[in-house]
């Protein structure tokens, strides 16, 4: 039968140490979820700028571009209507896909932190079974 050997530390240097212990524990899962975080949001950054670039350079295409073309198939003999809806089309289409290939890996990258979280679990059930065990 296994003997109880008593602490030779007070309880309140225990319960103290305790604290301490959680609370550096707890400030070490809040510096990695603020990293975790930072990580995501690098890469979510550039895809904005890639973004707002593209659209900016699709309005700048678009009146400068589409100006041109048109003037240039109605000298070719084609109708001025069917000559601005070709242009569009055509701008439109490049448009579209600059902006929709940034917005679909935006949409797929997930900002929560996954580690974090999984830590943040691990140690309430730490806690937990500290406490009730």
């Amino acid at each position: 039968m296994a003997s109880y050997e008593p602490s030779p530390r007070p309880l309140s240097d225990l319960v103290h140490d305790l604290w301490s212990d959680t609370s550096a524990l707890l400030q070490q899962e809040s510096r990695l979820a603020q990293a975790e975080m930072a990580e995501r949001l690098d890469g979510t950054t550039q895809d904005v700028i890639v973004l707002v670039a593209g659209a900016v350079l699709l309005f700048v295409a678009l009146i400068a571009g589409a100006a041109a073309a048109v003037l240039g198939l109605i000298a070719l003999g084609l109708s001025p209507w069917i000559s601005a809806l070709g242009v569009t089309a055509v701008f439109g289409g490049i448009g579209l896909a600059m902006v929709t290939m940034p917005i679909s890996r935006l949409r797929s990258r997930s900002l929560v932190p996954h580690r974090t979280l999984a830590s943040i679990k691990e140690t309430a059930q730490w806690l937990k079974g500290g406490v009730t065990g």
